[in-house]
């Protein structure tokens, strides 16, 4: 397992701000009704080791059984012990709580009352009622002071989610929600639903790991910013936690957390789990005000349809861009977009009434299965551009790319994923070769992303 959350694992033409910090190790406890051998256990176990590239998740069966639950608090002691334990087996590296049902309770008690320096508290499932309906004591809650992130199905029957907001905002901790549409307690959903909305079971809960994923990120990086701010002075635009406006800077753009329009591919619509992924660490890395996703109308209804020539998705696109520079005038403009889109975007940045203030291209389609060169829309442009491109991309010849980039009358910046295909998705044969994960490699491709806007927004910001 990798040791690191960010190592190089992509090429830039040019440095970027990073730092070096260690894999998670995770504490994970099953709640009442389940072991640590339980299926459900297993699954989410494999899942959040490959999402948060935890150098090892560590699950504990507690000492209580379904008839003692009276005896929490001896578990927690036993869940700090563990904690400890883990924390030694692996110095410096970011310890992080995690719990089922019950087992997120525990994790906060540990937190709040064990004297356990930890990074982040996962809870899946908190359990804010009991058996007979009664509020539990949320006293582990109002004294936690690591970030938590709840995970919780809007059927739960154990968590209403408007009484699991009221304690949200009375919390001292930061902390974020994550809401599995028609999910239960162990966030399972009901055929009926799942049909209604072309979902599968897989899907919903890759969605909520890499959610969680996002936001372990987000904290360590905050963490991580935090100790380094007097040595790197940028670090305070890259990967903030909730400042989307700085008070003392006045109204200027540059002085407002941009507002990101992110274009999906041709044939991967905006609710595909790729853009959800991408919009997610995109909205954290730049501390985005909002990441505005949208399909494309050939997109819409039932039956497939192919995609038109992308000049005529350009009138649709920039209906997009007027409505969010409307909704948040003032706020820097980030056109983004995987492939088509990100040709789109290009095209629309290179419109006289749109003012964007950088463009990022994720696998930028230099060629297609029919034509041997795209580059119309980017000879013209005028805004800085940064290409995220994997080595493999058959759409995106490096040394084709390298032509243009020379051509380009703007400022751009390249970082190329090793190993990764079109949709920057790294091969096995790469994982095995440098032991990186695909965790790793989205991770550094969005902090470079996040170094050159922010360098982009300062160049603004000076002038």
């Amino acid at each position: 397992m990798a040791s690191s959350l960010s190592l190089k694992r992509g090429r830039c033409e040019s440095d970027s701000v990073s730092s070096a910090r260690l894999s998670p190790v995770v504490v994970f406890s099953p709640g009442p009704g389940c072991t640590v051998s339980s299926e459900w256990m297993i699954s989410w176990k494999e899942m959040l080791e490959d999402a948060l590239d935890a150098v090892e998740v560590i699950t504990v069966q507690q000492l209580y059984s379904s008839g003692e639950l009276s005896r929490q608090y001896d578990a927690a002691s036993y869940h700090g012990f563990c904690a400890r334990m883990a924390a030694r087996k692996y110095p410096g590296h970011p310890l992080v709580l995690a719990g089922r049902s019950l087992g997120s309770r525990l994790s906060c008690l540990v937190e709040a009352k064990e004297g356990v320096e930890v990074a982040a508290v996962i809870c899946l499932g908190y359990p804010l009622e009991g058996m007979t309906g009664a509020v539990e004591d949320d006293e582990a809650l109002m004294q936690v002071k690591a970030p938590i992130i709840f995970v919780q199905g809007s059927k739960d029957v154990f968590c209403p989610l408007g009484k699991l907001e009221a304690i949200r905002k009375k919390m001292n901790c930061y902390n974020e929600l994550h809401v599995v549409d028609g999910g239960n307690h162990s966030f399972r959903i009901g055929k009926r639903h799942l049909l209604a909305n072309q979902l599968t079971q897989d899907e919903v809960e890759m969605k909520a790991v890499g959610v969680i994923a996002s936001f372990i990120s987000s904290c360590l990086r905050g963490a991580s910013l935090g100790r380094q701010v007097q040595q790197i002075q940028v670090a305070s635009t890259l990967f903030p936690l909730n400042h989307h406006q700085n008070k003392d800077a006045g109204n200027t753009s540059s002085s407002l957390s941009p507002v990101v329009v992110f274009a999906p591919g041709s044939s991967a619509p905006s609710s595909s789990s790729w853009m959800f992924r991408w919009k997610v660490m995109l909205k954290n890395a730049l501390d985005a005000i909002e990441v505005i996703t949208f399909d494309y109308p050939y997109m819409i209804g039932e039956k497939k349809r192919a995609p038109p020539k992308a000049e005529r998705l350009v009138r649709f696109h920039k209906d997009i861009v007027k409505q969010a520079t409307e909704k948040y005038p003032g706020h820097p403009l980030i056109l983004a977009g995987k492939a088509m889109g990100a040709r789109v975007s290009c095209m629309v940045a290179g419109e006289v009434d749109v003012a964007a203030s950088v463009v990022v291209c994720l696998g930028y389609p230099l060629k297609s299965l029919v034509r041997a060169t795209l580059n119309d829309s980017l000879m013209q442009l005028l805004v800085p551009v940064m290409f995220v491109q994997g080595s493999n991309d058959v759409f995106c010849p490096f040394d084709m790319l390298q032509s243009v980039r020379q051509k380009l009358k703007c400022r751009s910046r390249l970082h190329v994923v090793d190993g990764g295909d079109h949709s920057l998705k790294i091969s096995v044969e790469q994982k095995l070769e440098d032991g990186s994960t695909q965790h790793e490699a989205d991770m550094d491709a969005v902090g470079t992303v996040a170094s050159f806007v922010s360098s982009c927004l300062t160049h603004m910001k000076s002038q």
